[in-house]
C-alpha cells in the first residue's frame, strides 16, 4: 500500500474520530465522553515513533497504572496498559503497511510461534461458533489481544535491536523505584490494617490494587525475579556494575519479603537453575555452590516471613497444611466467591451446560469474567458470587476451551524449550545472556498461570510476558549455531595421527 494511499486513509479514520467524538460528547454520558477524548489522543499519538509509543507503554505498564489505582483509587486506571498497547498494535499495523522494508523473519518457524498461532485461531474460532455478545466480546478481547503487539514489534524485527536491549536495561531499574513505594506501603498502609493476617496484601509497589484489600503483589513478585534474572545477565556481559547488580538484587529480593510471596521459594530457586542449565550440568561443584547460596537467601526469607507474618509454631505444620489444601482442594469455596485454584479446575470440570465444541474451544473471550463494569461474561452470571476465573488456566478452558488452554500453554513450554536449545549458540555475549534470563522468566510464568489469572487480565504481567517471548523469537536470529567445520568432520592422515599420539 502505498504511502499516499495511507495518508489518505489515516485522514478519513481522523474526519471519522472526529465525528463520533462529538456525537458521543453531545450525549452526555461520562463514559462515553472518556472514551471519545480517548480515541482523540489516541489518533494523534499514532504519529509519534514506534520506539517512543514502546517507552511509553513500558511506563503505563509498570509505574502508572498501578499507582493509578492504588494511589488515586481509579480502578479504570487497569484500562491504561491496554490502551498503550493497543496504540503499539496500531503503529505496527501502520509501520508494516507503508514501510517498504519488510519486518525481519527467522529462518524456520519457531514452535512457540505456531502455538501462538493456534491460540489466536482458537480464540477466533470460539468467538464465531459462540456467538459472543458484542460488549463481552469487547471487554474480553481488549484483555487478550493488545499485549501481543509488543511481541510482535520486537519478535519480527519492527524496532531497532539496540532499543530491545535498552527495554531490559529498563527493567532493572524498576526494583528500585518500587523500593520505597514497597517501603512505605509495608509499615504505613499494611501497619493500619486491622487484620494481621492480611497485611501483606497492601504491598503490591507500582503495580496496583487495593490498600484496604489485595492487590498485584504476585506481579510485583514476578517482576523482581525477572529484574535479578537481567541483573545477573547484564552483569555477565559487563553491561552494568557489580554495585548495580547487588542494588538490584538486594531490592528486589526485599520487596519479595515485604510482599509475603510463598510462591518464591518455588519460583526463585526454579528460575536461577534453568538460567545456568548447562553449567550446572557440566560442573556439579559449581550447582552446589549456587544451591548453597540459594538455601541461605530461601533460609533468610522463611525466618522473616516467621517473624513478620506467622506464628512460628504453626508456619512449619498447621498453617503450611492450609495452605496446600487451600491450593488442591476441589471444594474450597468461600462465603464470598472466593475460589480456590483447584476449586476453579473442579467447577469447570463439573459444568454440565457444555456442547463439545465449548468443551473444546470455550464459550468464547469473557465468559468468565465476573468482575467488570461494562458486561459481565454469560458463564460468570450462572456461577455468581463464585469467581470462578481464579486463574488463567481456569479462564481459558472457560473461554477458549481444550484447545485454547493446550496451546496457551504450548507458547510458554515451547519458549522454555527454544531457548534452552540456543544456550551454546555462539553470538554477543549480552544477546546471550539475555536469552538466558528470558529464558527462565518464562520458565516462572508457566506455574503463574496456576497463581491467579494476571496473566490473561493484567496489563503489567501481560508486558513483561510479551516482552520475554519477544525477545527470545529475535535473539533466535540473532545468535547462530556453532557449525562444525567440513574438515574437521573427515580429518586428513596427518589430523588422525596426530590424535592418535595425543596424551589422554
Amino acid at each position: 500500500m502505498s504511502p499516499a494511499l495511507i495518508n489518505a486513509l489515516m485522514l478519513v479514520i481522523a474526519l471519522l474520530v472526529a465525528l463520533v467524538a462529538g456525537m458521543a460528547i453531545g450525549l452526555g454520558n461520562y463514559a462515553l465522553d472518556a472514551l471519545a477524548f480517548a480515541a482523540i489522543i489516541g489518533f494523534v499519538l499514532l504519529l509519534l515513533p514506534l520506539e517512543l509509543l514502546m517507552s511509553a507503554h513500558f511506563v503505563t505498564a509498570t509505574i502508572i497504572a498501578g499507582c493509578v489505582v492504588y494511589f488515586l483509587r481509579i480502578q479504570q486506571g487497569h484500562w491504561l496498559p491496554f490502551g498503550s498497547a493497543l496504540l503499539v498494535g496500531a503503529k505496527v499495523l501502520l509501520t508494516y503497511l507503508t514501510s517498504r522494508r519488510q519486518p525481519s523473519a527467522s529462518s524456520g518457524m519457531p514452535f512457540f510461534v505456531i502455538a501462538l498461532i493456534a491460540y489466536l485461531g482458537g480464540m477466533a474460532i470460539a468467538v464465531f461458533v459462540n456467538r459472543v455478545p458484542l460488549l463481552q466480546g469487547i471487554v474480553g478481547l481488549k484483555n487478550l489481544l493488545p499485549s501481543w503487539a509488543v511481541f510482535i514489534a520486537i519478535g519480527f524485527g519492527f524496532v531497532p535491536w539496540s532499543f530491545v536491549k535498552r527495554l531490559w536495561m529498563w527493567l532493572i531499574a524498576i526494583p528500585i523505584i518500587c523500593f520505597p513505594v514497597v517501603m512505605y506501603q509495608h509499615f504505613i498502609v499494611a501497619a493500619r490494617r486491622i487484620d494481621a493476617v492480611t497485611r501483606f496484601d497492601a504491598v503490591v509497589g507500582t503495580f496496583g490494587g487495593n490498600p484496604e484489600g489485595g492487590g498485584h503483589s504476585s506481579t510485583l513478585m514476578l517482576y523482581m525475579v525477572g529484574a535479578m534474572l537481567t541483573a545477573v545477565a547484564l552483569r555477565r556481559s559487563n553491561k552494568i556494575s557489580s554495585l548495580y547488580q547487588v542494588a538490584v538484587i538486594v531490592a528486589a529480593f526485599l520487596a519479595i519479603v515485604l510482599s509475603e510471596n510463598k510462591s518464591a521459594f518455588v519460583l526463585l530457586p526454579a528460575a536461577f537453575l534453568l538460567f545456568d542449565l548447562d553449567t550446572h550440568l557440566r560442573n556439579p561443584v559449581r550447582f552446589v555452590l549456587v544451591a548453597l547460596v540459594m538455601a541461605v537467601a530461601l533460609g533468610t526469607m522463611y525466618k522473616a516471613y516467621n517473624a513478620l507474618y506467622y506464628d512460628a509454631e504453626k508456619i512449619g505444620s498447621r498453617e503450611g497444611t492450609e495452605r496446600l489444601e487451600y491450593f488442591f482442594d476441589p471444594n474450597n469455596v468461600k462465603p464470598g466467591g472466593e475460589v480456590g485454584r483447584g476449586a476453579s479446575l473442579s467447577i469447570w470440570w463439573g459444568d454440565r451446560l457444555y456442547t463439545p465444541l465449548q468443551r473444546l474451544f470455550g464459550y468464547g473471550p469473557g465468559a468468565s469474567r465476573a468482575e467488570s463494569t461494562v458486561a459481565i461474561g454469560n458463564v460468570a452470571k450462572r456461577y455468581i458470587p463464585w469467581t470462578i476465573n481464579s486463574t488463567a488456566i481456569a479462564q481459558l478452558l472457560w473461554d477458549q476451551g481444550l484447545f485454547g488452554c493446550l496451546s496457551y500453554l504450548s507458547i510458554l513450554f515451547g519458549a522454555v524449550v527454544f531457548g534452552i536449545r540456543r544456550y551454546r549458540w555462539q553470538g554477543d555475549e549480552e544477546d546471550r545472556q539475555l536469552l538466558r534470563a528470558a529464558t527462565a522468566i518464562s520458565l516462572v510464568l508457566i506455574p503463574f498461570s496456576l497463581h491467579n489469572s494476571h496473566l490473561i487480565n493484567a496489563g503489567q504481567d501481560q508486558y513483561l510476558m510479551s516482552l520475554t517471548l519477544g525477545t527470545l523469537l529475535a535473539v533466535g536470529r540473532q545468535l547462530k549455531k556453532d557449525v562444525v567445520p567440513t574438515h574437521a568432520k573427515n580429518p586428513s592422515r596427518s589430523q588422525r595421527r596426530i590424535v592418535h599420539q595425543s596424551p589422554r
